[in-house]
């Protein structure tokens, strides 16, 4: 009698052990990445569409970032549309910004549907804060964006901006880069 309850001890141990242990390693592998709900948008490049970000999306996602990503279809007259699930409070959120008309040359447009999306976020998600990744002509948006509404204090914060292929030049802001202040 006294051996079997001494294994069926040694087993609940192991039990609670695997359990602790899992627990563990879950937590750690979650905390490798903030935890955020910072939206994160993902603007194209010029003739392209929301697929070309399709690899970096699905990376963020296999690596366990995010689990969440919508879509904004941004018509030539900027009316916005939201595809997807996205609840308040979301983790690490990813909005794939996409233009019917990616090949749009007016900068004052980008601005403009870089600004009609982040109001929909807004309005529909309660978004105050924002990441933005450009590629190439996508990164018009975001300066187009910053131009715009960089000093309104009622528009969500850019928090951290990626530029791939940017068009900077000499570019500033405030006459000096950000990073190098």
């Amino acid at each position: 009698m006294k051996k079997s309850s001494v294994g069926i001890s040694i087993a609940i141990i192991a039990v609670l052990v695997a359990i602790i242990g899992g627990a563990v390693y879950h937590t750690q592998k979650n905390n490798r990445f903030v935890h955020s709900t910072t939206a994160t948008l993902f603007f194209h490049g010029g003739g392209s569409s929301y697929h070309a970000e399709t690899g970096m999306v699905n990376a963020a996602k296999k690596a366990g970032v995010t689990n969440t990503v919508i879509r904004a279809d941004v018509t030539n007259n900027g009316k916005v549309t939201l595809h997807g699930n996205m609840y308040r409070g979301a983790v690490n959120p990813i909005v794939e910004v996409n233009y019917e008309n990616n090949r749009q040359l007016d900068f004052n447009k980008h601005g403009e549907y870089a600004t009609n999306v982040v109001k929909m976020l807004k309005k529909r998600y309660g978004i105050n804060k924002i990441n933005m990744v450009g590629h190439s002509l996508g990164n018009i948006s975001i300066i187009y964006y910053m131009l715009r509404n960089g000093q309104n204090k009622n528009m969500p914060r850019l928090e951290k901006q990626v530029d791939i292929a940017g068009h900077f030049g000499g570019l500033t802001f405030n006459g000096i880069p950000d990073a190098l202040k």
